[in-house]
C-alpha cells in the first residue's frame, strides 16, 4: 500500500456509488433518466442475449449490446443514430434545387458502412432504390448483413466486403477496442505517436478497391448515384482520389470532416484542394445528434470551400469532427 492511502477507501467508494448514482438520476432531466434506465437494461440483457433488435418506426436495428460505442448506445437509447444527419443532408440538397426527395429512386453509396445504419435510413426513409455498402471489418459485416435481412432489404442492398482507398490491393486496418465505428485504414507512413494511441492497436489485413472499381464490380451506373456517404476515419481523401469517374457525374458527397484524422493520414490539405476542384460549396451539417427527429431550418450552415481551412482550425481537438455535404459544380 502506498503512503497516505486510507484502508477501506475502495470499499467505502463502492458502498457510496449507488447513492451517487441515485442522486445523479434524481437531479437529471427526463432525457438523462431515460438514458440511465435504458443503460441498466442494456447491461442486464447483454449478460445472456447480447444480440438484440431495436425497432424504431419501422426500421429494425440489429445490435451487439457488448459494444459500448456511440453507434450502439445512441440506437439503443434513442432508436436512431444517422437518420437525423441524413435528413439534414437531404434537406440541404432540396434547398439547392435537387427536389423534395433528392434520393428518391437513386443509388446510395455507403463507404465505411459500419453496421448499415445510414443505408437503412436511405432505403426506408429517403426512398433510395438501392444501396451499395462498403465495409471491411468482419464483425461489422456480420451485423450489417443481419440488418439488411432484418428489414427485408437484402435484394436492395449490395454488400462489398472491402475497404475503399486510392488503389486496389490490400491495406492494413487498425481495430478499435471500444468503438466499432473507429476501425480505420492505417497510414503506414505515420511515424509519430497518435494523440489517441492508434499505434498500439491490433491490425488486420483487408482487401481494398477504388470507389470507381467498386461501382463497376457492383454493376452501378455512376449517373444513378444520388448521394455518396463517406465515414472512413481520416481516409476520405484517398476515397476521393480513387473516384475520378464518379466525380465527373455531379453526385453530392456527405463526408465526415475530421481534421486530426485527415492530417494524421497526411491528406488534410489534399482533401481541401480536391473539394475546391470538384465541388461548388458545402453545408456544415454538424454531428449525427441521434435523438433528434425534427429537421431544423436551416438544416445546415452553407459555407464556401475557401472556408475549409478556417473550419479545420476551429476543430482543434483530436476527438472533434463535423460532417460536410459537398455539392458539385453545375
Amino acid at each position: 500500500m502506498t503512503s497516505g492511502a486510507r484502508p477501506g477507501a475502495d470499499l467505502l467508494g463502492a458502498a457510496l456509488r449507488p447513492l451517487k448514482v441515485a442522486k445523479y438520476y434524481a437531479e437529471g432531466d427526463e432525457l438523462r433518466r431515460l438514458r440511465m434506465r435504458r443503460d441498466e437494461l442494456r447491461k442486464f440483457i447483454r449478460r445472456s442475449t447480447p444480440i438484440v433488435v431495436r425497432e424504431d418506426r419501422g426500421i429494425n436495428y440489429v445490435l451487439d449490446l457488448r459494444d459500448d460505442s456511440e453507434v450502439t448506445l445512441w440506437i439503443w437509447f434513442y432508436g436512431r443514430y444517422e437518420e437525423p444527419l441524413l435528413a439534414r443532408a437531404a434537406a440541404c440538397l432540396t434547398a439547392d434545387g435537387r427536389g423534395e426527395r433528392p434520393l428518391e429512386g437513386k443509388t446510395f453509396l455507403d463507404v465505411g458502412a459500419n453496421i448499415g445504419t445510414a443505408s437503412l435510413c436511405a432505403l426506408v426513409r429517403q426512398g433510395a432504390a438501392r444501396a451499395v455498402l462498403f465495409e471491411p471489418h468482419p464483425s461489422n459485416l456480420r451485423l450489417l448483413r443481419m440488418n439488411l435481412a432484418a428489414n427485408d432489404l437484402t435484394d436492395r442492398g449490395t454488400v462489398c466486403a472491402t475497404a475503399v482507398s486510392d488503389a486496389a490491393g490490400e491495406v492494413t486496418f487498425e481495430e478499435s477496442t471500444d468503438n466499432i465505428g473507429d476501425h480505420r485504414v492505417r497510414d503506414t507512413s505515420a511515424t509519430a505517436a497518435g494523440a489517441l494511441g492508434e499505434e498500439h492497436r491490433t491490425t488486420i489485413t483487408v482487401p481494398a478497391v477504388t470507389l470507381d472499381e467498386g461501382l463497376s464490380g457492383a454493376g452501378v451506373d455512376p449517373a444513378d448515384v444520388g448521394l455518396v456517404w463517406v465515414d472512413v476515419q481520416g481516409h476520405e481523401t484517398h476515397v476521393l482520389d480513387g473516384a475520378a469517374d464518379l466525380l465527373k457525374t455531379g453526385a453530392p458527397w456527405c463526408v465526415e470532416f475530421w481534421p486530426y484524422g485527415l492530417d494524421r493520414a497526411g491528406a488534410l490539405t489534399r482533401f481541401i484542394d480536391t473539394a475546391k476542384e470538384h465541388f461548388s460549396h458545402a453545408w456544415d451539417l454538424g454531428l449525427p445528434e441521434g435523438y433528434e427527429l425534427d429537421v431544423p431550418t436551416p438544416a445546415g450552415r452553407r459555407i464556401e470551400l475557401t472556408e475549409l481551412e478556417s473550419l479545420a482550425a476551429s476543430i482543434p481537438a483530436a476527438e472533434q469532427s463535423t460532417n460536410l455535404l459537398l455539392v458539385p459544380k453545375s
